[in-house]
Protein backbone atom coordinates (compact mmCIF):
# COMPACT_ATOMS: atom_id res chain seq x y z
CA UNK A 1 0.00 0.00 0.00
CA UNK A 2 2.88 2.33 -0.69
CA UNK A 3 4.22 2.80 2.86
CA UNK A 4 7.53 1.88 4.36
CA UNK A 5 8.02 -1.84 4.87
CA UNK A 6 8.91 -2.64 8.50
CA UNK A 7 12.02 -4.74 9.12
CA UNK A 8 9.89 -7.35 10.90
CA UNK A 9 6.33 -8.18 11.89
CA UNK A 10 5.36 -9.79 15.16
CA UNK A 11 2.57 -12.38 15.18
CA UNK A 12 0.62 -14.18 17.89
CA UNK A 13 0.10 -17.76 16.71
CA UNK A 14 -2.90 -19.80 17.82
CA UNK A 15 -4.49 -23.09 16.89
CA UNK A 16 -7.99 -24.13 15.86
CA UNK A 17 -8.05 -27.88 15.34
CA UNK A 18 -4.95 -28.85 13.40
CA UNK A 19 -4.62 -25.49 11.59
CA UNK A 20 -2.43 -22.65 12.86
CA UNK A 21 -3.62 -19.07 12.57
CA UNK A 22 -2.14 -15.73 13.60
CA UNK A 23 -2.94 -12.10 14.25
CA UNK A 24 -0.41 -9.27 14.16
CA UNK A 25 0.31 -8.46 17.82
CA UNK A 26 -0.78 -4.84 17.42
CA UNK A 27 -4.37 -6.15 17.31
CA UNK A 28 -4.05 -8.16 20.56
CA UNK A 29 -5.34 -6.38 23.68
CA UNK A 30 -5.05 -9.27 26.14
CA UNK A 31 -5.29 -13.04 26.47
CA UNK A 32 -7.57 -14.38 29.20
CA UNK A 33 -8.44 -17.89 30.32
CA UNK A 34 -12.02 -19.06 29.95
CA UNK A 35 -14.45 -17.15 32.14
CA UNK A 36 -18.20 -17.31 32.50
CA UNK A 37 -19.83 -16.24 29.25
CA UNK A 38 -23.31 -14.80 29.57
CA UNK A 39 -25.42 -16.21 26.75
CA UNK A 40 -27.77 -13.82 25.05
CA UNK A 41 -31.09 -14.96 23.56
CA UNK A 42 -32.23 -14.16 20.04
CA UNK A 43 -28.82 -13.18 18.68
CA UNK A 44 -26.86 -14.48 15.74
CA UNK A 45 -25.44 -17.93 16.57
CA UNK A 46 -22.00 -16.50 15.85
CA UNK A 47 -22.14 -14.59 19.17
CA UNK A 48 -21.38 -16.93 22.05
CA UNK A 49 -22.32 -14.22 24.56
CA UNK A 50 -20.57 -11.48 26.50
CA UNK A 51 -17.92 -11.35 29.21
CA UNK A 52 -17.14 -8.63 31.71
CA UNK A 53 -13.63 -7.26 31.23
CA UNK A 54 -12.78 -4.52 33.73
CA UNK A 55 -16.40 -3.40 33.89
CA UNK A 56 -16.94 -3.44 30.11
CA UNK A 57 -19.15 -5.89 28.25
CA UNK A 58 -17.14 -7.60 25.50
CA UNK A 59 -18.90 -9.81 22.92
CA UNK A 60 -17.34 -13.24 22.50
CA UNK A 61 -17.21 -15.31 19.32
CA UNK A 62 -16.27 -18.98 19.08
CA UNK A 63 -13.73 -18.92 16.24
CA UNK A 64 -14.39 -22.59 15.43
CA UNK A 65 -18.05 -21.87 14.78
CA UNK A 66 -17.27 -18.62 12.96
CA UNK A 67 -14.87 -20.35 10.56
CA UNK A 68 -17.13 -23.37 10.03
CA UNK A 69 -15.04 -25.86 12.02
CA UNK A 70 -16.39 -28.60 14.30
CA UNK A 71 -17.16 -27.28 17.78
CA UNK A 72 -15.38 -28.59 20.87
CA UNK A 73 -15.85 -28.37 24.64
CA UNK A 74 -14.22 -25.51 26.55
CA UNK A 75 -12.24 -26.02 29.73
CA UNK A 76 -10.75 -23.68 32.34
CA UNK A 77 -7.65 -23.21 30.19
CA UNK A 78 -9.39 -22.46 26.90
CA UNK A 79 -8.00 -19.07 25.85
CA UNK A 80 -10.01 -16.04 24.82
CA UNK A 81 -8.07 -13.57 22.69
CA UNK A 82 -9.22 -10.02 23.30
CA UNK A 83 -8.52 -8.27 20.02
CA UNK A 84 -9.01 -4.81 18.64
CA UNK A 85 -10.93 -4.67 15.37
CA UNK A 86 -11.49 -1.06 14.34
CA UNK A 87 -12.89 0.64 17.44
CA UNK A 88 -14.14 -2.65 18.89
CA UNK A 89 -12.74 -4.99 21.48
CA UNK A 90 -13.88 -8.57 20.84
CA UNK A 91 -13.26 -11.86 22.59
CA UNK A 92 -12.33 -14.75 20.30
CA UNK A 93 -12.32 -18.29 21.69
CA UNK A 94 -9.46 -20.36 20.27
CA UNK A 95 -8.14 -23.85 21.07
CA UNK A 96 -4.62 -22.88 22.12
CA UNK A 97 -2.20 -19.97 22.01
CA UNK A 98 1.05 -21.30 20.53
CA UNK A 99 3.73 -18.66 20.25
CA UNK A 100 4.79 -15.12 19.45
CA UNK A 101 7.04 -14.87 16.39
CA UNK A 102 9.06 -12.05 14.82
CA UNK A 103 9.24 -12.55 11.07
CA UNK A 104 10.82 -10.68 8.17
CA UNK A 105 8.47 -9.25 5.52
CA UNK A 106 9.95 -11.66 2.94
CA UNK A 107 8.52 -14.58 4.91
CA UNK A 108 4.94 -13.42 4.25
CA UNK A 109 3.02 -14.55 1.18
CA UNK A 110 0.11 -12.17 0.47
CA UNK A 111 -3.09 -14.22 0.32
CA UNK A 112 -4.26 -12.29 -2.74
CA UNK A 113 -1.27 -13.71 -4.64
CA UNK A 114 -2.34 -17.35 -4.23
CA UNK A 115 -6.01 -17.54 -3.17
CA UNK A 116 -8.88 -17.16 -5.66
CA UNK A 117 -10.22 -13.59 -5.88
CA UNK A 118 -13.82 -14.84 -5.52
CA UNK A 119 -13.12 -16.65 -2.24
CA UNK A 120 -15.68 -14.61 -0.34
CA UNK A 121 -17.04 -11.20 0.55
CA UNK A 122 -14.39 -10.45 3.19
CA UNK A 123 -10.69 -11.16 2.69
CA UNK A 124 -10.26 -12.71 6.14
CA UNK A 125 -6.84 -14.22 5.34
CA UNK A 126 -4.30 -11.43 4.88
CA UNK A 127 -1.10 -13.47 4.48
CA UNK A 128 0.31 -16.97 4.71
CA UNK A 129 3.53 -17.77 6.55
CA UNK A 130 5.57 -20.98 6.65
CA UNK A 131 6.15 -21.82 10.31
CA UNK A 132 7.47 -24.93 11.99
CA UNK A 133 5.18 -27.79 11.09
CA UNK A 134 3.17 -26.15 8.32
CA UNK A 135 1.49 -23.09 6.91
CA UNK A 136 0.00 -20.44 9.20
CA UNK A 137 -2.91 -18.28 8.04
CA UNK A 138 -2.52 -14.66 9.14
CA UNK A 139 -6.01 -13.27 9.70
CA UNK A 140 -7.12 -9.67 9.24
CA UNK A 141 -9.27 -8.68 12.24
CA UNK A 142 -10.63 -5.71 10.30
CA UNK A 143 -12.16 -8.17 7.79
CA UNK A 144 -13.10 -10.97 10.20
CA UNK A 145 -16.80 -10.09 10.26
CA UNK A 146 -19.25 -9.05 7.57
CA UNK A 147 -21.42 -5.96 8.20
CA UNK A 148 -24.46 -7.97 9.37
CA UNK A 149 -22.19 -9.90 11.77
CA UNK A 150 -20.80 -6.64 13.19
CA UNK A 151 -24.39 -5.53 13.79
CA UNK A 152 -25.05 -8.77 15.72
CA UNK A 153 -22.01 -8.07 17.87
CA UNK A 154 -23.32 -4.57 18.54
CA UNK A 155 -26.71 -5.96 19.58
CA UNK A 156 -24.94 -8.21 22.10
CA UNK A 157 -24.01 -5.22 24.24
CA UNK A 158 -27.54 -3.87 24.32
CA UNK A 159 -28.85 -7.16 25.74
CA UNK A 160 -26.58 -7.13 28.77
CA UNK A 161 -28.26 -5.59 31.86
CA UNK A 162 -26.48 -2.95 33.93
CA UNK A 163 -25.42 -4.77 37.12
CA UNK A 164 -26.29 -1.80 39.33
CA UNK A 165 -29.80 -1.06 38.07
CA UNK A 166 -30.85 -4.14 36.14
CA UNK A 167 -31.62 -1.87 33.18
CA UNK A 168 -30.27 -2.59 29.73
CA UNK A 169 -27.09 -0.82 28.65
CA UNK A 170 -27.66 2.22 26.51
CA UNK A 171 -25.29 1.15 23.75
CA UNK A 172 -25.23 3.14 20.51
CA UNK A 173 -27.24 1.84 17.57
CA UNK A 174 -26.38 1.47 13.89
CA UNK A 175 -23.04 2.81 12.64
CA UNK A 176 -22.14 4.10 16.12
CA UNK A 177 -22.70 0.65 17.67
CA UNK A 178 -19.12 -0.38 17.01
CA UNK A 179 -17.80 2.21 19.47
CA UNK A 180 -19.36 0.75 22.63
CA UNK A 181 -16.13 -0.98 23.69
CA UNK A 182 -12.91 0.35 22.25
CA UNK A 183 -9.19 -0.26 22.69
CA UNK A 184 -8.98 2.71 25.02
CA UNK A 185 -11.25 0.89 27.52
CA UNK A 186 -8.32 -0.76 29.28
CA UNK A 187 -6.11 2.33 29.21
Amino acid sequence: EGGLVPDHRTLLLFRLGAQKYAFAVEFIVQIVSMVTITSLPQLDQMVEGVINVQGRMVPVVDMRRHLGLAETQYDLYTPILLIRSGDWTLGLIVDEVLDVLDLCPEEFIPAKDILPADLGQAPVVRDLVQTGGGMTLVLDPEQLFLPHQREALGRAARWMPDSATGAGLQAPVGEDAKSWVGPEAGA
